[in-house]
């Protein structure tokens, strides 16, 4: 048989005499470090508008600020949605709200993508460029935020905050540049064939660890109305002081999520020196007046609190299925090592969570608040690894049940090499041959 090579083919394969790292010839390195600086400028600048407004909004209620304050607070809210600490005369404040995050989250996944449609981003290297020319820009725009609030005797961390802001940009303009450019799959398609079921898996349990917090939290929510509904009556907010602070609370729920994972996990969570909130015991005095701590269980644990701990199992058991169902491993104990292996991952991503949850209140007993990054992190390891491992085991136990292997001694079944030469079974090439 005669073979016919498609020149185009091999051109568009190899291309040698093209650089693909070359970028489109529409686009200039001048347009295209323009086009960044103008999508970070866009995200920054409303992003920073909106909590300029919000400012204003807590001016009005509290009639205590000026112009100036209002939109130095308005800078330190921006710089707060990145995870930028404040520093105020009795210590750092960094036990920020997460939901603020999803502000400049949005603006920037928005930024990512219409910048990689305006210079045509056409490979990852390029994505790589485009991304450097929009977080880079978006970092100056971070440091001069915090330099404008210097004045102020509560002011922004001025060191953290360009990286806070750069750290953002890289993560979230990323996904925007990749979403815009359509390389998301191009870039999956990177990771070693080995690891990805289990970051699959990874991804599957953390996923449920965080859907069992938020339900534990709406729970507690919702067994704890009352004492809620009195600690917002008792701090005499007003109309528009009780609708700031359902504002943040709201912003505070994701902090809440992951102290229901950590309280799940049996680790707990801290609210001050000396006080834990834990399955197993709560110590402290009282808490502060915020409506959403009234959800936090308090007095003596009962029996059914252990009842928590069936999340990290049913995150466990998720990541064993998931494992099963993307790899389908015949051999038991090599379903162990990959449930084994879900396990650092997904401790590693909640203790980054569970830190980024937590922080200061100022010095002293507001020191920290929040679960403990490297207790939770390694708790949720190793329940995640020996679950997932058993998991994982008996699914492929049961699999193995279902669908019997191939008999040794059917060549063609097994798909062994004959010794015919092809590597093929023996029957297909003898018939060919007779065919012939």
């Amino acid at each position: 048989m005669t073979v016919v090579a498609d020149s185009s083919g091999s051109r568009a394969r190899g291309e040698p005499g093209r650089d693909r790292r070359a970028l489109p010839p529409s686009t200039s390195p001048g347009r295209l470090v323009l086009a960044g600086v103008l999508a970070a400028l866009r995200a920054s600048v409303i992003g920073l508008v909106a909590c300029i407004l919000a400012g204003l909004a807590v001016g009005w209620s509290t009639d205590g600020l000026t112009f100036a304050g209002t939109v130095g607070l308005g800078a330190d809210l921006w710089l707060a949605a990145h995870h930028v600490p404040v520093v105020f005369a009795h210590g750092d404040v960094g036990l920020l709200p997460l939901g603020l995050l999803l502000l400049p989250v949005l603006l920037l996944v928005r930024a990512g993508g219409r910048l990689a449609r305006e210079v045509e981003v056409a490979g990852l290297w390029q994505a790589g460029v485009a991304l450097a020319a929009l977080a880079v820009p978006y970092a100056c725009a971070g440091g001069v935020a915090a330099v404008s609030t210097l004045a102020r005797t509560d002011h922004a961390s001025l060191l953290w905050a360009p990286v806070g802001a750069l750290l953002v940009a890289l993560l979230a303009g990323g996904v925007g540049v990749l979403r815009g450019a359509g390389l998301g799959l191009r870039l999956a398609l990177r990771v070693p064939e080995r690891a990805r079921p289990v970051l699959v898996a990874a991804v599957g349990a953390t996923g449920t660890l965080v859907a069992g917090g938020a339900l534990l939290v709406t729970v507690m929510l919702a067994v704890h109305v009352v004492r809620v509904r009195d600690i917002t009556a008792s701090l005499h907010a007003g109309g528009l002081g009780e609708a700031l602070l359902f504002l943040a609370g709201a912003l505070y729920l994701p902090n809440a999520v992951l102290y229901a994972v950590a309280y799940a996990a049996g680790t707990g969570f801290s609210l001050g020196a000396g006080t834990i909130v834990a399955p197993w015991r709560f110590a402290g005095g009282p808490l502060p007046s915020f409506p959403l701590l009234g959800a936090v269980p308090t007095g003596t644990p009962p029996p059914v609190a252990w009842l928590v701990l069936a999340v990290p199992v049913l995150a466990g058991v998720v990541a064993g299925g998931l494992l099963v169902r993307h790899t389908l491993p015949r051999s038991l104990p090599r379903a162990a090592a990959s449930g084994l292996a879900v396990g650092p991952p997904v401790g590693l991503a909640v203790g980054l969570l569970a830190a980024l949850a937590g922080g200061s209140l100022g010095a002293h007993r507001l020191a920290w608040l929040g679960p403990d990054p490297w207790l939770t992190g390694l708790a949720v390891a190793g329940e995640i690894a020996v679950v997932a491992a058993l998991a994982a085991v008996a699914a492929a136990w049961l699999t193995r049940r279902r669908v019997p292997p191939p008999p040794r001694d059917d060549p063609a079944a097994a798909g062994a090499p004959d010794s015919a030469g092809a590597g093929e079974p023996a029957d297909e090439v003898g018939g060919g041959e007779r065919d012939a």
